[in-house]
């Protein structure tokens, strides 16, 4: 036997590894990535911050410790509005919600669900929206109505500035598509 074949059971074929290259770059499947030589994406920065940062920036509630308060209340340091606001919540007795908050990842998913479904809808104009929905219930796994639910409960502040971005991005698309059948 050569020094360069494994020994296959009997039966069996040798795995082969086949590896598809466009450019030289290994081709891979499901959603292409795109590297950008520019400013890094929504996504990319965000997860480079720390998580309180990334809460703030998604508009979630920050988390609260509560024994890192109590220590804080001793010590009579000052309280940030969030804080102050709990405190006031127990001593009134006012009940607040006991739900897990949602994670960060969570967020972005639903960041980047939105921007999907934003970015098709200007790069697509002709396209009807049940279209759209089902290309992005698709490529992420989820079902349809939870597309709906997280464009109902996207934050208007944000889903403003996501849709200002896509048409910029459809604009510009537009102009390099408009240069590149000129020089043909």
């Amino acid at each position: 036997m050569s020094a360069g074949k494994k020994p296959t059971a009997k039966g069996r074929l040798p795995s082969i590894k086949i590896v598809a290259k466009i450019d030289g770059q290994p081709l891979r499947f499901g959603r292409p990535r795109v590297r950008k030589v520019g400013n890094p994406t929504l996504i990319e920065q965000l997860n480079a911050l720390d998580r309180a940062a990334r809460r703030g920036i998604l508009g979630s509630p920050p988390a609260i410790d509560k024994r890192r308060l109590a220590e804080r209340v001793l010590q009579g340091q000052p309280l940030r509005e969030h804080e102050a606001q709990f405190v006031a919540d127990l001593l009134t007795g006012k009940k607040r919600r006991a739900v897990r908050p949602r994670s960060t990842d969570v967020a972005l998913k639903r960041d980047e669900i939105v921007q999907d479904v934003l970015y098709a809808q200007a790069l697509h104009s002709n396209w009807k929206l049940e279209s759209i929905i089902k290309r992005v219930q698709k490529l992420h796994r989820i079902s349809r109505g939870f597309v709906f639910k997280v464009l109902r409960e996207i934050d208007p502040g944000r889903r403003s500035a996501i849709e200002a971005s896509a048409k910029a991005f459809a604009e510009w698309q537009a102009e390099v598509r408009a240069t590149a059948k000129r020089k043909k």
